[in-house]
């Protein structure tokens, strides 16, 4: 699996933000920097940007070499950090490997190579949105996958998704 480096231009109607999967929220406090998470396929432009994110249907196709993406959409608080330390921590059914086009992403796995860690430091952005694309290839185990992404500390609702052929 591959991280996509990619600008989150993520595309609005009016002003709603187009998504097909909102993820449930996690107890959200007071001091939540994150209002709400989206999961889904990644729609990239020419320029490897995210337009949209799309499709209800939470399987992925190692064929197509489909690209699923995660957004955040952080709160208007006036305290956020001018960084963000993102953690994704991916729970694969088999052994399998991560490779991140980001050159400061800190990558690591178990024994078993079943789960891995990907460590990285994002700039804020006026959008207040964050995020990440991961491209699928044939050597990704296909079945269940579990992504848990925590955010300056803050902790999201698990995702479960599934790789097919």
């Amino acid at each position: 699996m591959k991280r996509v480096l990619l600008s989150l231009l993520i595309l609005s109607v009016g002003s709603t933000v187009v998504y097909a999967k909102r993820m449930p929220p996690a107890v959200i406090q007071d001091t939540a920097i994150v209002n709400e998470l989206y999961f889904g396929k990644g729609v990239l432009n020419n320029e490897d940007e995210l337009v949209d994110i799309n499709g209800d249907d939470l399987s992925f196709s190692r064929e197509k070499k489909e690209i699923y993406c995660w957004v955040a959409e952080l709160t208007d608080q006036d305290n956020l950090e001018a960084t963000a330390k993102i953690i994704e921590q991916f729970t694969l059914p088999a052994k399998g490997a991560f490779a991140s086009n980001n050159p400061d992403a800190k990558i690591s796995a178990s024994k078993d190579g079943k789960i891995w860690t990907i460590n990285t430091t994002e700039q804020m952005t006026d959008s207040r949105q964050l995020g990440t694309c991961w491209s699928l290839d044939e050597n990704d185990p296909i079945g269940q996958y579990l992504l848990n992404i925590e955010i300056n500390g803050e902790k999201q609702p698990e995702i479960k998704f599934n790789v097919v052929k």
